[in-house]
């Protein structure tokens, strides 16, 4: 009997795992993937999850800036991995 990969995944499991490793675009995209399907997750949490996912470099500088939302964290983290970049 062969059996195939199990239909049950923990996607809010999956969410604390995932870390920028690549690009800050990589990491958003599969982030954004994993959080459409957690359900029953605060916005704050899932704005932590995103803080500690990024590098440690871009982590350091959005922390200090305190980001309110899960939409101007990925905002600023944008435009802190820009200047890394440079």
């Amino acid at each position: 009997m062969h059996c195939g990969p199990s239909s049950y995944e923990n996607h809010l499991q999956a969410l604390f795992k995932v870390r920028q490793t690549g690009s800050l675009l990589d990491f958003q995209l599969d982030f954004e993937r994993l959080c459409n399907r957690v359900v029953g997750f605060s916005l704050e949490s899932i704005s932590d999850c995103f803080l500690f996912g990024l590098c440690f470099d871009t982590q350091k500088e959005l922390a200090i800036l305190l980001p309110t939302s899960i939409s101007q964290a990925i905002g600023l983290a944008r435009l802190i991995d820009a200047k890394l970049q440079d």
